[in-house]
């Protein structure tokens, strides 16, 4: 309404050059106030014919206000007065923000002591009341800052105060502004926010920053910028002190420049808050404190060896961090000297050398006060007491717990989280305690103690570190009596006493995830979680490979220790059988000698079914356990010794996995368990002699030996399946661009993936994940001393922290390397040469694997790898039922029928009717047939497509007389 108003009389009512909105914007670079008037007419005859056109066009109000009344608007009055008291209308707010917008430009165009002074007293009285309403009403609710004023608001009284600088009285209004004269308070704040008192400069803190930079420089232009003034202005806005040090803080921390500052300030202005900024540390008292730990983390070496000064003057032999002061703990000295002390960069022109001199000019117990809160400085004060040695391992905690990066952009956002990403708090431990041999382990343990004695926000990252040096044995115990998930982790790493301590371990930690079942939804994932970290700590402790092969070595251990389950179980005239197959375990039902297809109620009742069910869970836990042990054999190539075959032998299940795998002789013979377990049944039917140690044999040496079709053809035949993709695996090879000289590959590049489902695909394929400013996972095999990276270049602090993250490339590098979190050049990387072909092949997998699960939208991705094993899974099943006529091409596999040729695509199983590609629909009643169990199981998308193959190879035998005429009409 006030747009067509105001355009009545003659009026043009624009945006500014931003395109925001009417009456915004203030120091944006564009025009002050969002209007423009069309002639060269008088501003003064402008406004007034413009408030008596709207008295003419809007009676009921009286708008005859002149400048005084209209701008002092509500300085003039009692702030109990509302505007809008009687009138709630929207006519209303036109006719008075109109007005006052109008009287703004007024007193742009003609400036007086008295107007300007009028302008300062609304300024003063909405920094006062930033709550009253005394202008948009009660209860028209609240927001954050405070918007209960018409315009002009702070900002716009501001922005006209800084356009009116030729005038001595805005001069001092400014002033007294940046002093903090008008900072009014403490002030409640209404129960919604839920918040203690604060001052009206605390309250608009966010806007009064944005207006800042340029407010300093006018004061500066005049020569009004005084120590003293900034120091005053510190006191009340402790957050000015963060304008100087953003670009540099972002520029360490390797940010965008957009995100460095957000208004430009002059040298002059920036000279001055740095001097002021260390004016108030070198001055630092109990009065100053609470102002300089609401600053921003200090820059620079100066400040360091100020802090130590200090810590040296006053006897301290302790530093601790605060988590931030609040108005009702403010903050004492000693939290601002550590606040001080914690630099988050040098500045430039600082000489780490010559601040390590001056260092070790204070008394080491100075030092090792500062230590723990030296944030950038860490290094030099290290040097400087003479533990140089023990640098990579502080700066392993302070990665680890997020210190540098979390403390210098979210306060508070440090240290490890209960969360369901299997990779948080995941520590390498052999490369651990290497940092520590470094060191030295008295030293080591020495610089931990004071980490912690500081009160440092990393205490649970400190509590696995130490527990890796198992000097917390006792902390951990009892924190675990307590179900503390980090206390689970930590269990893992502590040093072993006692060899039979290993099974205790496992079990105990399984018990654990089993008792997790009570709890919710979220902490029933966590402590999952936190029991699979510890489960990859106690592999590492005890010196096996990986969690899953510690599982399978103490599944083998409890299985001989703990009496053999029940088979069988007899329930009147019903026999209950556990059938432990590779595939599914389950309970059979027995009458007579005859299996029956349901559970009758008799059975479902009993005591012996409760057992049995008991029994059968037990035994699918047990079997899903072997098949990954199984599986992580195969892929790391690890031999199976004669315990554990003997292991897998005496447990049901675990034979049943055994003979539906090919298992490989030391000299390279392939072959199926034989029934007696004595031999391998090779694929001609010889028998192969079996030795003291066997295989799971490898896809890739099966291919290479010239026998994997023959393996799929009978895996197919004997209709046994496999507990696990062995056969019909997916094989990898380098890319053609590149070849075996290539150093990375970007083939699964640029994929949007669903962060949370990547991370558990990953760590269920055995991937660790390096945490930090960056999380990287990556897949160590130290066997051959190398690891896969697989790079996401927006990944967070962990793998999941984020609801999406982006895939980048894959490669290898030696290992073990010290910090994955620092991009490689090309020269650290290794060639795919040098990459052994299995272990390559399986890397992509599960690359093709997470970008094609994990992946948000768009199609579903099918690799050419996926589509040629489809191909042969269907080709070794086609001819397993006896149908010829079955050909493989690329994504589709062609048959032909008795009436036509036909396409099935290996992806949708949409079929074409060749050679004009018309659709085919299946008739009414399709010809069915049954698969290998797992292999239907597993492949959800195998059965549509044998289904139509089947159906269309013996299309002649079909009745359906629709099915024909599509047929005859080619489709």
């Amino acid at each position: 309404m006030s747009e067509a108003l105001l355009s009545t009389v003659g009026w043009d009512w624009g945006t500014d050059s931003e395109g925001g909105a009417p009456g915004c914007g203030p120091c944006s670079g564009g025009p002050p106030l969002s209007y423009r008037y069309i002639d060269e007419e008088p501003l003064a005859l402008r406004y007034r014919r413009t408030l008596t056109h709207l008295e003419e066009r809007l009676p009921g109000e009286n708008l005859d206000v002149a400048l005084p009344e209209v701008l002092g608007y509500p300085a003039a009055w009692c702030p109990s007065t509302s505007l809008f008291d009687g009138y709630q209308d929207r006519a209303g707010w036109t006719r008075f923000h109109v007005a006052q917008t109008v009287a703004a430009a007024y007193l742009l165009e003609h400036p007086t002591d008295e107007g300007i002074e009028l302008l300062g007293k609304r300024l003063r009285h909405m920094l006062a009341h930033p709550y009253e309403g005394t202008e948009l009403g009660p209860g028209r609710g609240y927001s954050m800052p405070p918007c209960q004023y018409l315009f002009p608001g702070v900002s716009e009284c501001l922005d006209l105060l800084c356009r009116l600088t030729a005038y001595p009285a805005a001069l001092a209004w400014i002033e007294d502004f940046v002093a903090g004269r008008l900072d009014a308070g403490p002030i409640e704040l209404p129960p919604v926010f839920e918040c203690p008192p604060r001052r009206s400069y605390e309250i608009h803190e966010g806007v009064l920053l944005s207006l800042m930079p340029e407010l300093l420089a006018v004061l500066s232009k005049v020569g009004l910028l005084e120590g003293e003034i900034l120091r005053q202005a510190a006191a009340h806005l402790p957050a000015l002190f963060n304008l100087p040090v953003r670009k540099v803080r972002a520029a360490a921390l390797g940010l965008p420049p957009a995100l460095a500052i957000g208004s430009p300030l002059s040298p002059e202005v920036e000279h001055a808050l740095a001097g002021a900024s260390f004016d108030l540390a070198r001055a630092l008292d109990e009065e100053s404190a609470p102002a300089f730990l609401r600053a921003a983390r200090p820059v620079g070496a100066r400040f360091l060896l100020q802090a130590c000064e200090h810590v040296e003057r006053r006897g301290l032999t302790r530093l601790t961090v605060s988590e931030g002061p609040t108005a009702l703990e403010p903050g004492s000295l000693v939290e601002a000297l550590a606040h001080m002390a914690d630099i988050a960069a040098l500045e430039e022109g600082d000489q780490p050398e010559e601040v390590v001199q001056r260092l070790k000019a204070c008394k080491p117990e100075t030092l090792r006060a500062v230590l723990p809160v030296a944030g950038a400085g860490t290094g030099l004060v290290l040097r400087a007491l003479g533990w140089g040695d023990a640098e990579p391992l502080v700066a392993y905690v302070r990665r680890m717990g997020r210190l540098d990066h979390a403390r210098s952009i979210l306060p508070g956002f440090t240290d490890l989280r209960n969360s369901d990403d299997p990779s948080e708090g995941a520590i390498d431990r052999a490369a651990l305690l290497a940092l520590v041999a470094k060191a030295g382990e008295e030293r080591a343990r020495q610089v931990l103690g004071l980490l912690e004695s500081a009160r440092l926000p990393i205490k649970k990252t400190l509590l696995l570190v130490q527990a890796a040096l198992g000097v917390n044995r006792d902390k951990v115990l009892k924190a675990l009596k307590r179900r503390s998930q980090t206390a689970v982790k930590a269990y893992g790493l502590l040093p072993l006493e006692r060899s039979e301590e290993v099974l205790e371990r496992y079990l105990f930690l399984r018990s654990f995830a089993r008792e997790s079942g009570g709890h919710g939804s979220d902490r029933r994932a966590n402590e999952r979680a936190a029991v699979q970290v510890a489960l990859e700590h106690l592999a590492q402790t005890a010196g096996y490979g990986g969690a899953r092969r510690l599982e399978q070595v103490m599944e083998l251990q409890a299985a001989r220790r703990e009496p053999a389950p029940c088979e069988r179980w007899e329930v009147g005239e019903y026999q209950l059988e556990l059938v432990p197959s590779h595939h599914e375990p389950s309970i059979r039902v027995v009458k007579g000698r005859k299996a029956l297809k349901s559970v009758p109620k008799a059975v479902r009742v009993s005591e012996s079914y409760r057992q049995a069910k008991e029994v059968l869970e037990r035994v699918r836990d047990q079997a899903a356990r072997f098949r990954e042990a199984l599986e992580d054999t195969m892929v790391e190539g690890r031999p199976l010794g004669p315990e554990d075959l003997e292991g897998f032998l005496a447990v049901p299940v675990g034979r049943a996995l055994l003979r539906a795998l090919v298992l490989a002789t030391e000299d390279g013979r392939f072959g199926l368990l034989t029934e007696d377990e004595a031999a391998l049944e090779s694929l001609d039917g010889e028998r192969v002699a079996v030795g003291p140690c066997l295989h799971v044999a490898r896809p890739l040496r099966l291919f290479w030996a010239g026998q994997l079709a023959g393996w799929q053809r009978l895996v197919c035949r004997r209709s046994r399946g496999q507990p696990f993709r062995q056969a019909f695996r997916e094989l990898y090879f380098p890319d053609e661009e590149g070849g075996a000289a290539a150093v990375s590959t970007s083939r699964f590049a640029g994929h949007e993936l669903a962060a949370p489902v990547a991370a558990k695909l990953l760590q269920s394929r055995c991937w660790r994940v390096e945490t930090g400013d960056r999380a990287v996972p990556y897949k160590p095999f130290p066997e051959v001393r190398l690891q896969a990276v697989f790079e996401f270049p927006d990944a967070g602090h962990y793998l999941s922290e984020t609801r999406q993250i982006t895939s980048g490339e894959v490669y290898f590098l030696g290992y073990p390397r010290r910090d994955l979190s620092s991009r490689p050049s090309d020269l650290e990387r290794l060639p795919f040469r040098e990459v052994p072909g299995v272990i390559l092949s399986e890397v992509l997998r599960d690359a093709d694997l997470a970008v094609s699960v994990a992946r948000l939208q768009g199609e579903v991705r099918i690799s050419k790898e996926t589509f040629l094993k489809r191909g042969e899974l269907v080709l070794a099943l086609a001819e397993s039922l006896g149908i010829g006529g079955v050909e493989i091409d690329g994504r589709f596999v062609r048959v032909r029928g008795q009436i036509a040729r036909y396409r099935i695509h290996l992806g949708t199983a949409e079929a074409h009717v060749e050679p004009a590609g018309h659709l085919c629909d299946l008739p009414a009643s399709p010809r069915r047939t049954s698969l290998p169990p797992l292999i239907e199981s597993d492949e959800p998308w195998l059965g549509e497509v044998m289904a139509k193959l089947v159906t269309l190879a013996h299309d002649g035998e079909v009745r359906d007389p629709a099915f024909r005429r599509r047929l005859r009409s080619g489709g």
